[in-house]
């Protein structure tokens, strides 16, 4: 193996160490604070919902965005996070943020919603828990219902 080769063994062996090390903190440039029209969401998704919805806007989800390139998704929680959302928090979760197309479980439209993009939060968002108290406060301080 010649001077190049080893060079360039040294410069992947370096990258692959960089890359092992680097944090895995997604990258983003802003939360998109998502709504949906529930009356809308019920006519045009492919599930139909199961209850005749209200005639208002809720939550659909707060997504870690970026103005080109793709959006982070499903992104590594450090073992140490929370993972549980505090039950003081569900009654009002249900409210503003239920699953239009099974109210009956709200739970997994959430978890689907805190897999998907509240995982790749950081360091915005600290945990799961943290995750939802931030929906919270964004749809009472930015509510803008029309209904």
């Amino acid at each position: 193996m010649g001077i190049t080769g080893m060079i360039y063994m040294v410069t992947m062996l370096f990258s692959l160490i960089v890359l092992i090390l680097s944090p895995s903190a997604a990258k983003y440039d802003y939360l998109q604070f998502t709504q949906q029209y529930q009356p809308a969401a019920c006519k045009f998704h492919h599930t139909p919902c199961k209850d005749p919805p209200d005639k208002l806007f809720t939550v659909h989800g707060l997504w870690p965005s970026n103005f080109n390139g793709p959006d982070p998704e499903n992104c590594k929680v450090k073992p140490t996070a929370s993972q549980t959302i505090d039950t003081s928090l569900k009654p009002q979760l249900e409210i503003i943020w239920p699953n239009v197309f099974n109210r009956a479980d709200h739970e997994s439209f959430w978890q689907k919603q805190w897999d998907k993009h509240g995982t790749c939060g950081s360091p915005t968002i600290i945990d799961k828990n943290h995750y939802f108290e931030t929906v919270i406060r964004m749809y009472i301080t930015e509510k803008q219902n029309v209904s």
